[in-house]
């Protein structure tokens, strides 16, 4: 199932792509200045809807 990418679709928990966008999409920016800021730097609208 790994080797045919079917296991996204069993178990998508245990999937974890860390690239700098999901790991924006994964933390509560407005408590977090860090991710604020790494979002301003990389050019990113955090006030966009996420379109998923």
């Amino acid at each position: 199932m790994v080797a045919q990418g079917q296991i996204r679709a069993v178990r998508p928990d245990l999937i974890h792509i860390s690239t700098p966008f999901n790991l924006i999409l994964r933390h509560n920016t407005v408590r977090s200045p860090l991710v604020k800021a790494f979002a301003e730097a990389l050019g990113v609208d955090l006030k966009v809807p996420v379109q998923g």
